[in-house]
């Protein structure tokens, strides 16, 4: 989840790339921040409105929340701090981060890092879809 992405989607494409994921939901908001929206379709990446799958009663009015969650056969991380989506937050494995970035990452065996943050993953997937000239991202179901 996180409201700045590559307009590309080269950090998710990375992401996708070197851990070979079975899937990558993707939370962000559709009238705030940058979004992914000339990113290829990828079979095993979805995005989600967030205000669709935040379980909390009181909300702001903008998801600026930078989190990570990877699910793993042993352990559950949760990367969360300052860094978005891009490669200049995280860099490559050849490509240096050129953001001065602070998260911290926790890990479980048991802890539901979803849980933990109020998210339900239960909600329909959204199409990130270019609406003007002005490239300016819309949802479409």
């Amino acid at each position: 989840m996180c409201p700045f992405h590559d307009s590309d989607g080269k950090f998710i494409q990375e992401l996708n790339k070197r851990y070979n994921p079975g899937q990558i939901d993707v939370l962000v908001q559709a009238d705030f921040g940058a979004l992914p929206f000339k990113m290829k379709s990828q079979s095993n990446v979805s995005f989600f409105e967030w205000t669709d799958v935040i379980k909390e009663k009181q909300r702001q009015s903008y998801f600026h929340a930078k989190n990570i969650i990877i699910e793993g056969k042993n352990k559950n991380y949760l990367i969360s701090g300052s860094a978005n989506a891009s490669i200049a937050a995280f860099g490559t494995m050849t490509i240096p981060a050129t953001n001065q970035e602070s998260c911290i990452v926790y890990q479980s065996s048991d802890s539901d890092y979803l849980e933990l943050l109020s998210i339900k993953s239960d909600s329909k997937p959204v199409l990130l879809k270019i609406t003007n000239l002005k490239m300016k991202p819309n949802f479409q179901n």
